[in-house]
C-alpha cells in the first residue's frame, strides 16, 4: 500500500515523497520528512514547505486527512474509500494463486486470543484483540492451514477467591471487600442466583461459570466463534503442571532460594530467573502459563500465536524461555502485542477499571454502533498504535 501511495502522490503532484510509518504516539497511518529535504535544497523554511506540499495533497481522495506536525513532518490518514478499493483490487485474482502456492506445509496453528480473566464482562480492549485474532484465523484458513481458535480461562488463584467473596457479599446484600470486585454485574448475577435458589458451596467457581456464560454470549454477539475454552484448573487436574516440574527438575533447571522454587530462565534468554513456586507453597501464574504452552505443543500444534495486550510485553521472553527449556523448541511462539483502546464520547475519555467496575462493556458498544462497525473501527489503525474508539463518530458510520 505504501508503494502504491508513493506512486499516486508522484503522479498527482510530481514529487517523489517517501512514506514511512510514524511513531506509535502519532495519530496517522503514514508520515514523510520530505519538507526537510526540500527546505534545505531551496533554502526555505521547513514549515512553509510543508504547508505548500499539504496544499497540493489535501484534495487526493486517497487521504481523509493530511496535516503538519512540528518540527516539519507531514502526516497522512488513509481514507476508507481507498482502503476498500485496494482490498477489492487485491482480492480479484489472488484466490487461486494463493491456494496454488501457499500452505503446502500443513502446519497446525493454535491462535489464542481475548482470554480475559473471568472476573467481569468483556470491554472494548478485549474486542480489539479478538478481531485481530479472528482476522488472522480467516487468513490462515484461506491459505489452507489447520487452525484452531482458543480462549484460555484463568480460573484459579487469588483473583478468583476475591471474585467469589465479592459475589457472596452481593448475594448477602453487603458491599464487596475493599480489594474485591465492585461492578454492578455482580449484583445482577447475585439476583439471578437468588431467583434460582441454588445451594452454593464454591462461590469462586460459581462466579467464574456465570461470568464465562456472559463472556461467551458477548463473543457470539461480536461474531466470534471459539473452538475451545481451556481452563487453567485442567493443568492441575490432569497432571500437566506436575509433569512440567518433573521435566525441569530432571534437566536441572530449577533451584530453591528464599524458600521459593526458581526456574533458570536466564539460561534461555530471559532477563532474570523466575519464581514458579512461591515461599508459601503456591504455584505462580507463570508456572501455569508455561504448563499451558507445553500442553498446547503436546496436542500437536507446531505454531502458536498469542494475541496479547501491550501491557504483557514483559511476559514474552519468559514464556519463550519456558517453552525452550521444556521442549528444546525455538520460534514456535509468535506473540502479537496490541495497544490499548480508550473509549471516547466526543472529547470525553471514559475511565476503565474492571476491579472498580468502571468500564464500558463490549455488549454496550455493540448495541450502540453495531457489530460490524465496531469490528471495522477496531481494525482501522495498526495494532501497535493506541486507538481512541469514539462512540459518537462510530455511530455516524453505523
Amino acid at each position: 500500500m505504501r508503494k502504491i501511495l508513493e506512486k499516486r502522490i508522484k503522479k498527482s503532484i510530481g514529487l517523489d515523497v517517501p512514506l514511512s510509518f510514524p511513531p506509535d504516539w502519532v495519530d496517522a497511518d503514514f508520515s514523510t520528512n520530505i519538507s526537510f529535504k526540500i527546505a534545505k535544497e531551496e533554502n526555505k523554511k521547513v514549515e512553509d514547505v510543508a504547508v505548500e506540499v499539504i496544499g497540493k495533497l489535501k484534495n487526493m481522495y486517497e487521504f481523509k486527512e493530511v496535516y503538519f506536525l512540528k518540527p516539519g513532518f507531514i502526516n497522512f490518514k488513509i481514507s476508507d474509500d481507498f482502503i476498500i478499493e485496494e482490498f477489492l483490487e487485491f482480492s480479484k485474482d489472488i484466490d487461486e494463486y494463493i491456494k496454488r502456492n501457499v500452505g503446502r506445509e500443513k502446519k497446525r496453528i493454535l491462535i489464542e486470543c481475548v482470554s480475559a480473566n473471568p472476573t467481569g464482562p468483556l470491554h472494548i480492549g478485549h474486542g480489539r484483540g479478538g478481531v485481530i485474532g479472528d482476522g488472522l484465523r480467516g487468513v490462515f484458513e484461506f491459505l489452507g492451514f489447520d487452525v484452531s481458535f482458543e480462549y484460555y480461562v484463568n480460573n484459579r488463584g487469588r483473583q478468583i477467591e476475591l471474585l467469589g467473596s465479592s459475589l457472596k457479599a452481593r448475594y448477602e446484600g453487603e458491599n464487596p471487600p475493599e480489594d474485591g470486585y465492585k461492578g454492578d454485574y455482580l449484583i445482577r448475577i447475585a439476583e439471578k442466583l437468588k431467583r434460582e435458589k441454588r445451594e452454593i458451596k464454591n462461590w469462586g467457581e460459581v462466579a467464574v461459570n456465570e461470568i464465562l456464560s456472559i463472556i461467551k454470549e458477548e463473543l457470539s454477539m461480536f461474531g466470534m466463534k471459539f473452538d475451545s475454552f481451556f481452563h487453567e484448573t485442567e493443568l492441575y487436574r490432569d497432571g500437566t503442571v506436575e509433569e512440567v516440574l518433573n521435566v525441569l527438575k530432571e534437566k536441572d533447571l530449577i533451584y530453591e532460594k528464599d524458600d521459593a522454587v526458581w526456574f533458570k530462565a536466564k539460561e534461555f534468554g530471559d532477563t532474570e530467573d523466575r519464581v514458579i513456586i512461591k515461599a508459601d507453597g503456591n504455584p505462580t501464574y507463570f508456572l501455569s502459563d508455561i504448563a499451558y504452552h507445553y500442553e498446547k505443543l503436546r496436542r500437536g500444534y507446531n505454531l502458536l500465536i498469542n494475541i496479547w495486550g501491550a501491557d504483557h510485553h514483559g511476559y514474552v521472553k519468559r514464556i519463550e524461555a519456558g517453552i525452550q527449556a521444556l521442549t528444546g523448541k525455538k520460534d514456535v511462539l509468535n506473540v502479537i502485542l496490541y495497544q490499548l483502546v480508550r473509549i471516547k464520547r466526543g472529547k470525553e475519555i471514559v475511565s476503565m477499571s474492571t476491579r472498580e467496575g468502571e468500564f464500558v462493556e463490549l455488549r454496550k458498544v455493540i448495541d450502540e454502533v453495531g457489530k460490524d462497525v465496531a469490528r471495522i473501527y477496531l481494525l482501522l489503525k495498526r495494532y501497535s498504535t493506541p486507538l481512541d474508539f469514539d462512540l459518537e463518530e462510530a455511530k455516524k458510520k453505523s
